[in-house]
């Protein structure tokens, strides 16, 4: 059986390159689904252990529907593999994923369990999301979602589902390699989030460079793929979903001089930077950290220390991802 990665058509402004065509033929086992361990599981294996308090019933009912969805979803998975003829290992989010020896990996959870296989995933094998909870959960990065499992591995199989390339972003701390694999973004901010964070900023866009002593709750740093978050939150810009840009923006800065509007009291609030440049920052803060695509991934930063951003990490090859087939953002 052959898995087609070969769409005709990409989003707005896609290049060869940034859709994938190729055939991925799937032996016998070599489909890696990693599933999510809902809230809900966390919740009463918690209460079991310990007293745990009692929650609100609306929030209960919340849970429990999103658990019981997500149940229902992984049947799905199953049964339209046995239907399409293909078998699969299972695994929980946060086992380490045998990616070694598969040629697909499917994630079933939302963003998050997403963005965790996508740190052990370079850009081989490609990577499918199923959306397990669609009431409860964003899925941004997700091609199918709960009820349409069966009809997106259709698509995958016959060729309809086409793969792109996603742009990542690489970390360095003090001359290290930490990762290329950033998809959504980096927050670099001291480990407490009532504390100021205190550092210096250096923006290089391949030409020329600008430096500012900054204080802030932080700076997030991200690539093109992660715009629609924490970025465009925090008042950044959403990007082509395939630009190889990345995009920092400074979270709550303090403000000296009140003469100024606020969005004056920095020169280097926000930007994006192309290939070629890097985001620096030089740390001026003691227990700062690097949180790396949500809470779980995280780089102690010392003072002194110097961290670098910058565009051109190793592409994550995704199915489907909807919405950035009919993004086009503000502009490259």
């Amino acid at each position: 059986m052959v898995i087609a990665a070969c769409g005709q058509h990409g989003p707005e402004g896609a290049s060869p390159r940034d859709l994938v065509q190729s055939s991925i033929r799937v032996h016998h086992g070599k489909v890696l689904v990693v599933a999510k361990r809902s809230v809900w599981q966390e919740y009463l294996e918690g209460a079991k252990e310990q007293s745990a308090s009692v929650i609100p019933p609306e929030l209960q009912h919340r849970l429990e529907r999103a658990h019981r969805s997500h149940e229902e979803t992984l049947e799905e998975v199953a049964r339209a593999f046995e239907a399409l003829g293909l078998e699969a290992c299972f695994q929980v989010r946060g086992e380490h994923p045998a990616i070694d020896a598969v040629d697909l990996v499917v994630t079933v959870g939302g963003d998050g369990t997403l963005l965790w296989v996508a740190h052990e995933v370079g850009f081989s094998p490609p990577v499918l999301a199923i959306n397990s909870a669609p009431e409860d959960s964003v899925g941004h990065f997700c091609a199918g979602r709960k009820g349409e499992v069966f009809s997106t591995f259709q698509a995958l199989l016959s060729g309809k589902l086409p793969s792109f390339a996603l742009p990542r972003m690489a970390v360095e701390v003090d001359g290290k390699l930490i990762t290329q694999r950033v998809l959504n973004e980096a927050l670099f901010a001291h480990f407490n989030p009532a504390a100021t964070t205190r550092y210096v900023l250096s923006v290089e866009d391949g030409g020329s460079t600008c430096s500012e002593a900054q204080r802030s709750s932080g700076v997030w740093v991200g690539p093109s793929p992660g715009s629609t978050a924490a970025q465009r939150s925090a008042g950044g810009r959403v990007l082509p979903p395939l630009s190889r840009r990345i995009q920092f923006v400074v979270r709550e800065p303090y403000v000296a001089d009140w003469s100024k509007p606020r969005h004056q009291a920095l020169r280097l609030r926000k930007g994006t930077i192309p290939e070629g440049g890097r985001v620096r920052i030089f740390n001026q803060t003691r227990e700062a950290k690097i949180f790396i695509d949500g809470p779980y991934r995280q780089v102690d930063v010392s003072w002194g220390g110097e961290v670098v951003f910058r565009p051109g990490g190793e592409p994550l090859v995704l199915f489907g991802y909807p919405r950035c087939m009919g993004a086009k953002g503000s502009g490259l």
